[in-house]
């Protein structure tokens, strides 16, 4: 086996151990990356530590993506239904939903 030692710009990476076998690393810092360097999943270096992931920029677009969607539905119903579409012929209103 080899052992590393950890720079001192990483020191915050590594945790200090009395048997060099024994890798340890700090919080969030994976257990198998060599000198600590990497982040578990899930996480993002900051800083020299390493930060859990939000969830909520996830959540945040999926709520807009299903609001978009909504507007949209709306948006083409009226259009289908407004008195010009009514007049227009079949061929010529379909055309125009899908921008042909």
């Amino acid at each position: 086996w080899e052992v590393y030692r950890c720079p001192p710009a990483l020191e915050l990476q590594c945790v200090d151990s009395d048997d060099p076998r024994e890798q340890r690393c700090a919080t969030n810092r994976n257990q198998d990356s060599l000198t600590c360097s990497e982040c578990e999943d899930d996480h993002y270096p900051n800083k020299g530590d390493c930060d859990k992931c939000p969830v909520a920029s996830t959540v945040g677009l999926l709520v807009v993506v299903v609001i978009l969607f909504f507007i949209g539905l709306f948006s083409a119903y009226h259009f289908c239904n407004s008195p010009v579409t009514q007049q227009a012929s079949t061929l010529l209103t379909t055309s125009v939903s899908f921008g042909m």
